[in-house]
């Protein structure tokens, strides 16, 4: 294996390429036209015009030029530095080929946003979705979903045998404590005749995770590394001294000095990262009411135009939009807020619309809104410690570089800033630590959670697969083979596994339940009858709310089961306009003071819906367990019933699901 490192820092000129229809016939697929050649698309997604007429780099020639060999190729690059064309290239290459391209993303915003961004490219028929909300055309061609559902098809072995190329977006997941495992997972799990290509931000230990890619999958995997200073557009660091509130915060204040300043600098669109969805909207708040106006007469009149459009489209947009803000030139970005919401937001940016979005750090995680100036408000963020429970921890290196490097648009800016703002020369010190520091190293987050062992109890081949994880490429398999033996004792302990290891009928119902922390605590209340399952209005509510509290169990689960069980009842009333449900049930939620945000009402909803899918799963399982014994049948069958019912209530909302 060869490992290549390459500054990217001399373009390549390219040809052109005439525009024309491009005719191509993937396997298992029906003849697929595409508006542009294979060669115009990369032509024109190699170039980055918007006025500078700069061309493709080094960097991204010879990525292409390993896709185009059917090589795995990591690519490590600044944000910015334009590694999505090499995404198109290499669905290109796979599509040309007859073969079908898979695009994952960490999230679901950016899963919709390069579905949105794709369908333009290639043509709304070749394009399709499938993250847990959303199933649209999961037949076409390029497929564009989240990790978690890739990770699921490569466990269940049901990868298309005609996909030919997955990219990975957002590789450094790989390190995330609570999520990493499922990037490790895909890899691990991924047929060797599957091109990968993924694409990250700078890691420290980019080539080890080449070689560990490479061992495991029988492949040559090249990579190409462009180092944080070769980066398209300068980034200049300052910090900014700011005054705290009587909270510890940075004061409103000092927020309306600042941005009166990047005004008066031309350093504006900004993205203010800010670690708080109630910190957001106080500082929304106060830029609202006494920051400076960004926007121009013209501009308020361009964007009452789009959010007219919106509401002619039918696309409701909440309760909770600050509409004065919008207009003035400033807007929030965070997990706070509606999808429909969010969407706007990222028009109005991409539009220069919006000069200040106050966001969280999801905004660093490839969305395409870059700015002139990034700004970072704490030298903390707030981190889960599992129960519910968060506490705050300091920044790394790769999350302090991510946000910054949205800073400094490739085609637009000459340069860009990022901006620390520090009440202290203490927090002043560390975040010149930051900027100084290398890329922090990637670890291995891959857990044995119970349903994982329950699956894999009979697995003869267990250590030859445990084998393939990145944790025992750096440290050996001796301790997920104990945690998986610790693992095992508890479910024969708990009636999950027999003592040949064989799985029990409660096993087997284990083994269909995903991404739940209290999975056990789940089984026990389906496989004990726990659940109330008559299917009248009072106990279909009772079930509903039942089900929100093993839903939400690592959040909050008053709030959520509350709120979601209103949901269901709201529904259930007749009301013809879902907008009025959910107007309501925000007021409900207001009245008993459980109300948080839009997002978080979405949320808790949405993953409740999740387990609910899961459960009919559950319930069809066991009606095949239990075909002999009518009680258990009963059950199950009314189980099923329930959750069928519970969905209903569920998935009738305003646009906003």
């Amino acid at each position: 294996m060869r490992i290549a490192r390459i500054s990217y820092n001399l373009p390549v000129q390219t040809g052109s390429a005439n525009l024309q229809t491009w005719h191509t016939k993937p396997m298992g697929h029906d003849s697929v036209s595409f508006q542009k050649s294979g060669d115009a698309i990369r032509e024109e997604y190699f170039q980055f015009k918007e006025g500078s007429g700069a061309t493709a780099d080094i960097f991204q020639r010879s990525a292409a030029q390993h896709i185009q060999k059917g090589n795995d190729t990591l690519i490590t690059a600044p944000t910015g530095t334009g590694k999505t064309a090499i995404a198109l290239y290499a669905i290109t290459n796979a599509v040309e080929q007859r073969k079908k391209a898979y695009y994952t993303a960490p999230l679901k915003a950016l899963s919709n946003e390069k579905y949105r961004d794709f369908q333009k490219i290639f043509g709304p028929e070749n394009v399709g979705l499938l993250t847990g909300d959303v199933k649209e055309n999961t037949q076409a061609p390029i497929l564009l979903m989240t990790t978690e559902i890739y990770r699921n098809m490569t466990a269940n072995q049901n990868v298309p045998r005609d996909v030919g190329t997955v990219v990975f977006d957002e590789l450094h997941y790989l390190g995330d404590v609570d999520r990493g495992g499922v990037w490790e997972q895909s890899i691990m799990f991924t047929p060797q005749d599957v091109q990968l290509v993924s694409l990250s931000a700078t890691i420290g230990n980019n080539q080890e995770i080449t070689k560990w890619m490479s061992k495991i999958r029988g492949r040559d995997v090249k990579l190409v590394d462009v180092p944080t200073a070769n980066r398209h557009v300068p980034l200049h660091f300052s910090d900014e001294p700011v005054t705290l509130n009587e909270q510890n915060k940075v004061s409103i204040e000092s927020y309306v000095k600042l941005t009166e300043q990047l005004k008066e600098k031309d350093q504006l669109p900004a993205i203010y990262f800010i670690f708080s969805k109630k910190g957001s909207r106080q500082v929304l708040d106060g830029l609202k009411t006494a920051g400076p106006v960004l926007t121009s007469e013209t501009e308020k009149a361009q964007i009452a135009e789009i959010l007219k459009e919106y509401e002619d489209k039918g696309i409701y947009l909440g309760e909770t939009l600050n509409k004065k803000a919008l207009k003035k030139g400033y807007a929030i970005h965070n997990a706070g807020m509606l999808p429909a919401q969010k969407q706007l937001i990222e028009t109005l940016f991409q539009k220069k619309l919006i000069k200040v979005v106050i966001a969280t750090e999801t905004l660093s995680a490839g969305i395409n809104m870059p700015a002139r100036t990034t700004v970072i408000s704490s030298i903390e963020k707030p981190a889960s410690v599992g129960d519910g429970k968060v506490e705050k921890r300091c920044l790394t290196p790769n999350e302090f570089h991510q946000m910054a490097g949205r800073a400094g648009r490739r085609g637009i800016d000459k340069e860009g800033f990022c901006i620390t703002l520090s009440p202290d020369r203490e927090t002043q010190n560390a975040f010149a630590d930051l900027k100084n520091s290398p890329p922090n190293w990637l670890n291995s987050a891959f857990r044995i959670d119970y349903a994982f062992a329950a699956a894999n109890s009979t697995n003869e081949n267990l250590e030859q697969m445990l084998d393939r994880s990145f944790w025992a490429f750096n440290k050996g398999s001796d301790q997920l083979l104990d945690d998986f033996d610790e693992k095992i004792a508890y479910l024969k302990e708990h009636d999950y596994v027999n003592a040949d290891n064989s799985l029990t009928n409660k096993g087997q119902l284990l083994t269909r339940l995903h991404g739940y922390p209290n999975q056990i605590d789940i089984i026990d209340a389906v496989y004990n009858k726990k659940l109330p399952v008559d299917d009248t209005k009072k106990q279909v509510e009772k079930f509903t709310q039942m089900v929100a509290e093993f839903a939400n169990t690592e959040f909050f689960v008053d709030d959520a089961s509350c709120n979601v069980a209103n949901w269901a009842m709201i529904n259930n009333q007749g009301i013809d306009d879902p907008a009025d449900n959910w107007r309501y049930l925000i007021e409900l939620a207001k009245k008993n003071e459980v109300f948080t945000d839009e997002g978080s009402l979405f949320k808790d909803i949405m993953r409740t819906i999740d387990l609910l899918k899961q459960l009919q799963t559950i319930a069809q399982t066991g009606q095949e367990l239990f075909a002999n014994d009518w009680s258990n049948v009963g059950y199950y069958f009314n189980l099923g019933k329930m959750s069928k019912a519970a969905l209903q209530l569920l998935s009738q909302p305003p646009i906003v699901m």
